[in-house]
């Protein structure tokens, strides 16, 4: 008995050896361990990889671990755990993973979870669209920025609701056009333009026509040109240039 445990002892030493030969363990040996177990089906396996992966700084590790938690069954625990998973591959020391920031203002924007911060996922959105060419995010920011009444936005948010449309619309997001051409109209952040929120809307309808459920961006666009000829009939010269400027550039 003594010689066994003296075996196990000497084998336990010689394998502690061995393993500190090895390459350190790392986020991206992790991240690779996980992407196998996942790509072979082992979605168990996978999670704790990437777990691993995310506690050793791996920012795309902790953003695949959300993943799996925000695809597994909805429960509390799942939602919480991939929430965090994300928040901490959008802070990663590494710099933010953007994919992550958006999906993690996504968790704070849901109604219905505990947890519910839409000025956060304001702030989360934005970074998403501004700094990682997130564009699908950028309509979603400037609509946390400007969803309350019209008396109640400060001057500053229609100022970086317009940047984030205006990224947005260069991103092909008929969303961001469309509330761009808003902007323009009305002078909100913006110098009122009429032309260029006719371009703008007419750029929503060409990307997407069906938006916008009952009143659709082609209904908007028509029905804005309609009101700036009346407003040319009842003298506006600005109404007028732009309806002459936009039909001379048809068809639309």
């Amino acid at each position: 008995m003594l010689k066994l445990i003296i075996a196990a002892l000497t084998f336990t030493a010689g394998a502690l050896c061995h393993a500190a030969a090895q390459v350190p363990e790392t986020g991206q040996s992790r991240f690779e361990e996980g992407l196998a177990a996942y790509n072979a089906g082992d979605i168990e396996g996978a999670k704790s990889a990437f777990s691993r992966a995310c506690d050793l700084g791996d920012r795309v590790g902790c953003y695949n671990l959300g993943v799996i938690f925000n695809t597994a069954e909805d429960t509390p625990a799942n939602s919480a755990a991939a929430k965090e998973a994300f928040r901490k591959s959008c802070e990663s020391p590494a710099g933010p993973y953007y994919s992550a920031c958006f999906a993690y203002a996504q968790k704070l924007d849901r109604y219905s979870s505990e947890g519910y911060a839409p000025e956060e996922a304001a702030k989360y959105f934005a970074t998403s669209c501004l700094d990682g060419d997130i564009y699908s995010a950028c309509g979603r920011a400037a609509a946390k920025l400007t969803g309350k009444l019209r008396k109640d936005i400060p001057p500053e948010d229609d100022v970086q609701a317009a940047t984030l449309r205006q990224k947005g619309c260069d991103g092909d997001q008929a969303e961001s056009c469309w509330g761009l051409s808003n902007q323009y109209f009305s002078g909100w952040g913006v110098e009122t333009n009429y032309l260029t929120s006719l371009q703008l809307i007419q750029k929503a309808c060409a990307l997407n026509p069906s938006y916008g459920g009952d009143k659709t961006t082609c209904d908007v666009r028509d029905s804005r040109l309609e009101e700036l000829k009346e407003m040319c009939t009842a003298g506006g010269a600005d109404a007028c240039s732009a309806v002459s400027a936009f039909e001379a550039a048809g068809p639309y």
